[in-house]
């Protein structure tokens, strides 16, 4: 079983097309691969003739199975929070919602509303939820948790709460560059050379840097030609594409807002342009994971049981968080200054910002490959209508385009988008005149407000 194709890196390429070369002529062996879709056919190309192919899709959780998952990792967090939030209404409240969004039936996303509701039921409207809007909570959760340590933590316990919130927002922006940088590298495991910038991003803004990384990074052991070593990264490959679309949205925004003066300048650091510190998302979601199966022709392809997890809690360190569809979502706070080695891809009247040239300018490696991007530009679609007061068609456009680029082509992948973006009406004009109308179209229950928005722009 190889799980995760789409997080590979060039070591893992090289081990995996060595095993496909060398079992290639057995009859009795099979690999079961799982991928994110706009990793698929790319895995496809290097299967050796010798493999019949087979394709399934994962949907998620089976509504059937929904109420025994929910109550199972309920039941485990409730252990580790030791909050008393009643396991039988939240089941009741799942089970009730008729038009449960498609994305909660992703095990992950499951995780993350149970967390979520843990914490505070009243922030969760589970009929309209977005899966950014899920990350974003969750987000906010880690940095009210960082802040509430840091008032309290004798080297910051002195630094007003204004203060202290644009310091943390600021070191946040370095976070998510990072996150950008590692994910065009195929890296999850932060470099050494990476730390050290984050650790001194955060020294520039007087703060513990052990306190910070821990609230929104991962420290496990990894094992190194040097034997095994601690490594900070991040809690999920879906965070990680969560943080870099975070830092594109706080660079579109410097271009579509006035700038604010200066207000909180860091002693030890110079001043740039001025940087939002952590732009409101919310709305995105991750595509599907698609397993492909490649099976040599004489072997027949073994169906592993499913297995429905019992006690995963997500990672002390999350990313963004969402405000419920329900509520008014916060407004993004413009960080006054930041460090000049936090802010790229600055706007110019020359060189105007756009999601393509973030990517490039972050990445600084030639041709932007954007399928290995699409998640993050479906998560960009999913803030641009939080973060900004106003749509921009001109980001619209670039959005659907860049995922149409991506690989993006089903009808069932626009109406995820829709979904995700709450149905805004310059994403929705976009998609439209993508919409393949001779197609069969099924409206579930988790679809009619997609389904609905967009109908008036189809042509007949």
């Amino acid at each position: 079983i190889i799980d995760g194709l789409d997080e590979d890196n060039e070591s893992s390429r090289r081990l995996v097309q060595s095993l496909l070369q060398e079992f290639k002529y057995c009859s009795n062996i099979a690999f079961l691969c799982t991928s994110r879709p706009e990793k698929v056919e790319n895995f496809r190309r290097t299967i050796p003739a010798e493999y019949t192919v087979q394709h399934a899709t994962l949907h998620g959780i089976s509504r059937t199975n929904v109420e025994q998952f929910v109550r199972l990792n309920h039941q485990e967090i409730t252990k580790q929070t030791g909050n008393n939030r009643n396991t039988d209404e939240l089941v009741r409240r799942v089970m009730k919602s008729e038009g449960l969004q498609e994305h909660l039936r992703l095990p992950m996303n499951l995780i993350l509303m149970i967390y979520i509701w843990d914490h505070d039921p009243d922030q969760l409207n589970l009929t309209s939820v977005t899966h950014t809007e899920l990350y974003y909570n969750i987000h906010q959760l880690c940095k009210h948790k960082l802040k509430h340590r840091l008032t309290n933590h004798q080297d910051t316990k002195d630094i007003d709460d204004r203060k202290l919130k644009v310091n943390i927002d600021n070191v946040l922006i370095t976070i998510y560059k990072t996150a950008l940088e590692s994910l065009s590298r195929d890296q999850i495991n932060l470099e050494e050379e990476t730390v050290d910038k984050l650790i001194s991003t955060c020294d520039n803004w007087s703060l513990p840097y052990k306190e910070v990384l821990s609230a929104f990074l991962c420290l496990r052991p990894t094992w190194t030609m040097l034997g095994i070593q601690e490594q900070y990264s991040a809690p999920h490959k879906g965070i990680q594409d969560y943080f870099a679309a975070l830092y594109i949205v706080n660079m579109l925004k410097q271009q579509y807002s006035t700038p604010t003066p200066a207000s909180a300048t860091p002693a030890s650091a110079t001043p740039a342009s001025a940087t939002p510190a952590s732009a409101t998302p919310a709305s995105a979601t991750p595509a599907s994971a698609t397993p492909a199966s490649a099976t040599p022709a004489s072997a027949t392809p073994a169906t592993p049981a499913s297995a429905t997890p019992a006690s995963a809690t997500p990672a002390s360190a999350t990313p963004a968080s969402a405000t419920p569809a329900s509520a008014t979502p916060a407004s993004a706070t413009p960080v006054s200054a930041t460090p000049a080695s936090t802010t790229s891809a600055s706007a110019t009247p020359d060189t105007p910002v756009s999601i393509k040239r973030v990517l490039e300018v972050s990445i600084r490696s030639g041709e932007v490959d954007i399928n290995k991007y699409q998640n993050v530009v479906i998560h960009v679609a999913g803030l641009l209508h939080l973060v900004l007061d106003q749509v921009p068609e001109t980001a619209a456009r670039e959005v659907v385009h860049l995922l149409q680029e991506s690989g993006m082509r089903h009808n069932n992948q626009w109406l995820h988008l829709l979904d995700n973006t709450n149905m805004s009406p310059v994403i929705v004009k976009e998609i439209s005149h993508l919409f393949n109308t001779k197609e069969t179209i099924e409206v579930r229950d988790g679809r009619v407000r997609s389904c609905a928005a967009l109908l008036p722009h189809l042509s007949s």
